[in-house]
């Protein structure tokens, strides 16, 4: 970090700079970004999970679902609250799809008539079947006179 801010770069990014700190280092880091922010010489992108820390870093937030920007406003238009509304929400979806998905792997792996581990139809009490010996054993014996 030290160097990354001792640099010229334009643009720094901060991929999780609080993650693994303790409380008084992640406090550090918050104020070396408020200094930098302050200055002006240097645009940063920041990525946090931790929304609070995401309004206390940054003046705009992106929030990224499959690969789209799902929301891209200043911090000042919106919330912790929609934030976690839009992940929740998220996640409910995926959840349903994914019980969904499953119910139709089961339906279409349960046993049909014409499947081998389906049960065997008795000729004696199935009409269709009709009243062979082929019928009620699936052997075709010759009858005897």
């Amino acid at each position: 970090m030290a160097r990354t801010v001792n640099s010229d770069a334009d643009i720094i990014l901060l991929d999780e700079p609080l993650a693994a700190m303790g409380v008084k280092e992640g406090a550090q880091i918050l104020d070396l970004i408020a200094r930098l922010k302050e200055e002006g010489n240097v645009s940063m992108i920041v990525i946090l999970h931790n929304y609070v820390q995401v309004f206390e870093a940054c003046d705009r937030v992106n929030l990224i679902q499959d690969g789209l920007i799902t929301l891209d406003k200043p911090t000042s238009e919106t919330s912790v609250d929609e934030l976690n509304e839009l992940v929740v929400s998220e996640y409910r979806r995926a959840r349903e799809q994914s019980h969904a998905e499953a119910a139709q792997q089961q339906a279409e792996a349960s046993p049909t008539p014409e499947h081998p581990l389906a049960p065997h139809r008795d000729a004696a009490r199935d009409p269709t079947l009709g009243d062979s010996e082929a019928a009620r054993t699936g052997i075709d014996t010759p009858k005897r006179e």
